[in-house]
């Protein structure tokens, strides 16, 4: 994709989104289509050649928008706050177009240090004291693996090196 393509697709897309946040509630909470409907309406097998992007963007309207339960819908009350606003969506952006992966300090100095110094207003915000250390998790998932291993460290400290075998 040339600069010029990029820039003229990209333009779109943030159209496209600042129209639908603009009015998420034109859109039903929750998907009207049955398991499977989307499964049928896409093609069997992968594209041999890459289709052009004015194509990409049709299908996500056509295909993709309706399949999607609208987390930014003012009616949606469920799982998690609105987690797509303005300003989030910009961070993303830019984000991807970086593809920093922060598994350690050398792979993406700006993201480790940057998660630091966050996660310090954070703690202050919160009134927490100034020792706590944290990280921030990519999911859910995640988190709750920690959280266990934790709570299994504090119930039983030498569980991980003496095993579950010990006499």
């Amino acid at each position: 994709m040339s600069p010029e393509e990029f820039r003229r697709y990209a333009h779109q897309s943030v159209d496209w989104i600042a129209d639908y946040l603009a009015h998420p509630e034109r859109y039903p909470v929750l998907s009207k289509m049955e398991p499977g409907e989307l499964v049928d309406a896409l093609p069997r097998s992968g594209p041999e050649q890459g289709e052009p992007m004015a194509q990409v963007l049709q299908d996500f309207q056509r295909l993709i928008v309706p399949a999607i339960t609208h987390w930014n819908h003012p009616g949606f009350m469920a799982y998690f706050a609105n987690t797509a606003p303005g300003p989030g969506i910009i961070a993303e952006l830019l984000c991807a177009s970086l593809n920093a992966n922060g598994m350690l300090w050398k792979t993406s100095p700006a993201a480790t240090e940057l998660e630091q110094v966050v996660l310090d207003w954070l703690r202050d915000w919160m009134g927490l004291p100034a020792g706590l250390f944290g990280i921030i998790y990519d999911t859910a998932a995640t988190s709750s693996m920690h959280a266990i291993a934790a709570a299994r460290e504090m119930a039983d400290p030498e569980g991980r090196t003496l095993g579950a075998s010990r006499e």
